[in-house]
């Protein structure tokens, strides 16, 4: 088994930059158009840099798979819709990106929720869309090898939603970025088992997440036990020589299926299967709040590879 860090540092020295749409036009409005390109391209560049620092501290921790943020370039598709990042640009970066080392550390992306593409609404399946280009802007020259999505909603037919959610896409992906989706179960609407099904109609992988399916059974009967699940999920990863899943503890406990959605700073040992352990070649995200002291803390309790081959 093997650990994954997800985009950020909780006390490493190792911070990405951001700023705000609103911010970058009032620069613009106040300074002209050079002096907004200017602050949007030293962050950016900034932010390659500190990627590559994050990789560089997963190589020294013995963590093989680490998480690319999806604001690695804030407000990506605004700045270039408006001229204040000019698409000549787009290559500098995608150079800039090719040579990041990562080592042989697998990386993968994970838009946010807002990405939703069996919406019935037109215009969020175009916003999730384009969401996922910019993602495969990124992911192409970091040669990322994931880009984790949720289903979405049901509202209120999930059947439909899920007729919606894999027609759209095979209507606006290509086989090559298909290939680079995976997708997880959630706490609310879609169990491992939906998941997993839907997964197969794709012919893409699913993701395991431990945490959403035990959420998700507070309300709803189970579909078996949590190995079986695992073994549903790692059928979709067959051709790949690894697996992925993901772990969190709940902030405040398992009480209710949306009250236990939080996660907590660090993981439960005790919520930790004893088996995942064993597993080669399975990367476990640990979505934790405290990041990196999560997992040195993981390590410290002996949930270490090494001691279990």
């Amino acid at each position: 088994m093997e650990y994954g860090l997800c985009c950020l540092f909780y006390k490493e020295p190792i911070k990405f930059k951001s700023y705000t749409y609103a911010n970058i036009k009032k620069i613009e409005k106040e300074n002209g158009i050079k002096s907004a390109r200017k602050k949007v391209t030293e962050i950016w560049k900034h932010n390659i840099k500190t990627l590559q620092q994050a990789i560089n501290y997963c190589k020294n921790n013995d963590i093989k798979s680490y998480r690319v943020s999806s604001d690695l370039f804030p407000q990506f598709d605004k700045v270039i819709k408006d001229g204040i990042i000019e698409k000549s640009f787009l290559k500098t970066i995608t150079k800039e990106l090719s040579k990041i080392n990562s080592y042989d550390i697998i990386l993968s992306m994970h838009p946010g929720q807002h990405v939703n593409i069996g919406s019935p609404n037109k215009d969020v399946v175009k916003n999730s869309i384009q969401d996922l280009k910019y993602h495969f802007f990124v992911a192409k020259p970091l040669n990322c090898k994931e880009i984790n999505i949720h289903i979405g909603g049901s509202y209120g037919d999930k059947k439909a939603s899920l007729k919606r959610f894999i027609s759209n896409i095979k209507k606006y992906l290509t086989k090559k970025e298909l290939n680079l989706i995976t997708i997880e179960n959630d706490e609310l609407n879609y169990s491992i088992k939906d998941t997993y099904e839907t997964a197969k109609k794709l012919g893409i992988r699913c993701i395991y997440d431990i945490h959403h399916q035990r959420c998700f059974e507070l309300k709803y009967p189970k579909d078996g036990n949590e190995k079986e699940y695992f073994k549903w999920a790692k059928e979709t990863w067959k051709n790949y020589d690894y697996q992925r899943i993901h772990i969190s503890t709940p902030r405040d406990g398992y009480t209710t299926q949306s009250k236990s959605r939080p996660h907590h700073d660090f993981i439960n040992k005790n919520e930790f299967p004893d088996w995942i352990l064993k597993i080669k070649n399975l990367h476990v995200d640990i979505e934790a709040k405290a990041k990196e002291i999560a997992i040195k803390k993981l390590q410290k309790d002996n949930l270490k590879k090494t001691e279990f081959k």
